[in-house]
């Protein structure tokens, strides 16, 4: 009976191992930043374009000190918001696919990442129902199994996600190609 039990373990860490996260990249003009209060700026961002449909809030911390250089940095181009997630994908309700995985978020300034505190996702509509809230806790608990996704291990993938992050008109693109039907 032992055996078995250290066989079933054996084989649910190895499961859990093989968990990858993905990286997406959203250009910095897509955040919602308000002023900055104690050197944190609140920052918010809703997404509902196929594959995506999460809102994510949090704070970022200014770069030294500056209450500005975030606003100037949306619109150098020089803020990208990277999401990290599970791939786990589930069917809407419009019957598009979606990553409902979605578990962290950094936002880098020039290449560098910033400090980021307090981030929480929730799913939009058409993936917020109890099938895919399902699938975003199972995402979110695999990645707490992860080792720290920010430094080191990932950073190639972090590369590529931040090199052609989705714009508005990446997005506004893809919406108009699932209205005409094309995948």
């Amino acid at each position: 009976m032992k055996k078995i039990i250290f066989v079933m373990l054996l084989l649910s860490l190895g499961a859990f191992a093989q968990v990858q996260p993905e990286f997406q990249g959203f250009a910095g003009n897509l955040l919602r930043l308000k002023k900055a209060r104690n050197g944190f700026h609140e920052f918010s961002m809703d997404i509902k374009v196929a594959p995506w449909a999460f809102s994510v809030q949090g704070e970022v911390k200014s770069p030294d000190e500056d209450p500005d250089v975030l606003f100037n940095a949306m619109f150098d181009e020089e803020l990208v918001a990277i999401v990290a997630y599970i791939p786990s994908p589930t069917q809407g309700k419009d019957g598009n696919e979606y990553q409902t995985g979605v578990f962290d978020l950094m936002i880098y300034f020039q290449d560098e990442p910033t400090f980021v505190k307090d981030v929480s996702f929730s799913l939009l509509h058409p993936v917020n129902d109890s099938w895919a809230k399902e699938s975003f806790e199972m995402a979110k608990s695999s990645a707490r199994m992860l080792p720290p996704i920010w430094k080191g291990k990932f950073e190639k993938k972090i590369i590529l996600a931040s090199a052609n992050p989705l714009t508005k008109k990446k997005l506004k693109a893809i919406r108009e190609k699932l209205r005409r039907g094309q995948p």
